[in-house]
Order: C-alpha cells, then structure tokens, then sequence
C-alpha cells in the first residue's frame, strides 16, 4: 500500500562500467510492507502488538495535546481581532481533541500579560459560560465550573462574568428554585 513512499538509499541503479558503458546494479528486493518503518502492521506476538498500540496511542496523545494547545493559543489574539466566529467555532469543536477539563486548565495556565489580553480572556471565559453552560454540568461535583469560579474570583473579582458563574454553579447544586421549594410546602 505504502510501498511507494519508501526510497532507498543505493542511488538509481546504475553505475558506469569499467569498459565504459552503464552496467545495472542488482538491488535486493524490497518489502511491501516493512515491519520496522510501519508500526500498524500486524504481529504475530500479542506482547509486540500490544507494545506497538501503546506506542500509537502515545502518538495519538501527542497529536491531541499539541492540536488543543495550538487552538487554545489562538483563542486570545482571535477575541482582540474580534473574530467572533473563531470563538464559537472554538467551542463547538474542541471536544473532539479533548474534554472541558483539559482545555480549561490550558487556557487558565495561560500568563495574563498587560490589557487588553485579561478582556479578551474574560470574553472568551464569559462566551463559554453563557453560550455553551453544558459544558460545565458535571455532576455531581462540577469540578470544571468551581475551577472556573475560583480562577474568576482571583482574576476577575466583582466582575459580571464571576456573578454568572456563581450563579450558574449555585443552578446547578440547587436545580429546584428556593420560590418552587416554598410553594410546593403550601
């Protein structure tokens, strides 16, 4: 299949001969399917297989990790060039390479350096919480929304953004309002 992509390294074929013309070189043959340069090829020990998918699910990892970096760093500069179709595009497709929590942690680790850049991480924090809240809802313990609202009360205290999210945690803690709680009792 992949037997085109694979050069060899004992150039064309061809070589001068002594009497002066070009003579043909004998290359031994080569694989279709090198074991040791294509790492899905099947092995007849369960032991090489199984190190060989650890090995590809380690490079799978890799890949993730370097695409949900490679987004989350373009989510500040694409807010203060006022891309706002970059933001939503953002959240609808992060989750395909990784949860809430990883690309939260990302983007909270991100350094805060001089304004306008705290707005725009406010703006991207607070298009996530209002527009896509069910991102957060993981009971029963809401690990990725208190992270959330403890970085908010650090970074953002008294702001808009940590009254919603204070407000969307105690929604999800206490989903029966207090007024339905009292009705239901009369």
């Amino acid at each position: 299949m992949f037997s085109s992509c694979f050069l060899t390294s004992q150039g064309s074929g061809f070589r001068r001969s002594p009497r002066g013309g070009l003579g043909r070189i004998e290359r031994p043959p080569v694989s279709r399917h090198p074991k040791r340069l294509w790492p899905f090829s099947q092995s007849s020990k369960g032991e090489n297989a199984s190190r060989q998918n650890y090995e590809v699910r380690g490079c799978l990892e890799i890949l993730l990790e370097d695409a949900r970096k490679s987004m989350v760093k373009d989510l500040v500069p694409s807010v203060l060039r006022g891309d706002t179709w970059f933001l939503h595009r953002f959240f609808q497709s992060y989750r395909s390479v990784g949860t809430t929590q990883q690309v939260l942690e990302l983007l909270l680790k991100r350094p805060l350096p001089c304004l306008p850049a705290p707005s725009a991480i406010s703006t991207v924090l607070g298009t996530w919480l209002d527009a896509y809240h069910q991102d957060f809802q993981e009971p029963p313990d809401f690990p990725c929304l208190k992270q959330l609202v403890e970085y908010v009360q650090l970074r953002f205290p008294d702001s808009d953004l940590e009254h919603s999210a204070h407000l969307l945690l105690a929604q999800l803690q206490d989903p029966v309002p207090k007024e339905a709680k009292s009705e239901g009792e009369e």
